[in-house]
């Protein structure tokens, strides 16, 4: 999935949808190194069954960043700061908890 998303559907919860890049645009606009790093990290997640792709609009930063859903449960989204790249992961009892209980995969 590559459109683009609020951040308005609280902490690590499928935020509603509204217009926006795709995850593919935001990447590519990227530097070099930076593009490399999330072009592997992205294809890592996609791999994970029932992984799906979103851009997220942060409203602190100002930017479409590249998320990773599971399950309607935002597992983890990237920033691309001047200063490096910083990714936000979400883990919780509530959240994360059954999906990694019942993985084959991790």
């Amino acid at each position: 999935m590559a459109s683009g998303e609020s951040a308005s559907g609280g902490r690590g919860k499928s935020p509603e949808l509204e217009a926006g890049p795709s995850v593919s645009n935001v990447i590519e606009a990227m530097g070099v190194q930076q593009r490399a790093i999330v072009s592997e990290l992205r294809d890592s997640a996609l791999a994970l069954a029932g992984v799906e792709e979103r851009t997220l609009f942060d409203g602190f930063c100002r930017e479409g960043t590249p998320a990773f859903y599971a399950q309607g449960i935002q597992l983890f989204h990237v920033h691309d700061f001047r200063a490096g790249l910083r990714a936000t992961i979400f883990v919780g009892v509530n959240t994360l908890g059954r999906l990694i209980l019942e993985s084959d995969e991790v």
